[in-house]
């Protein structure tokens, strides 16, 4: 894949690592994606998992963050029950301060 070795080139600074899961399977990678500086992320590491389907490029790949995020266009999965899951989606533990530094 042309991603991986421009990658392995030119590392982008957003991300600790990227990369197949194993060299037998270059359909499954794995990232550790880094909290940009000056943000509520700036610190925090978040793991991605990363499915790339065979059909690609034409089919997008699906990425799963394995780390807790709560950012506007990752879904929470939130449920209602209890009712402080709702509560927790506006506290420091969901802006990267206590879950993003864990990996």
């Amino acid at each position: 894949m042309n991603e991986l070795a421009n990658y392995r080139k030119e590392p982008n600074p957003a991300l600790e690592s990227l990369g197949p899961v194993s060299e037998d399977d270059l359909f499954h990678w794995a990232a550790v994606l880094k909290g940009a500086e000056g943000t509520a992320y700036e610190g925090g590491r978040w793991k991605i998992d990363i499915k790339i389907p065979e059909n690609y490029p034409h089919k997008a790949p699906e990425m799963k963050f394995l780390t807790s995020i709560c950012h506007p266009n990752v879904h929470l999965k939130v449920t209602l029950t209890p009712p402080s899951a709702c509560r927790n989606a506006v506290t420091d533990d969901c802006v990267g301060r206590r879950r993003g530094r864990f990996v």
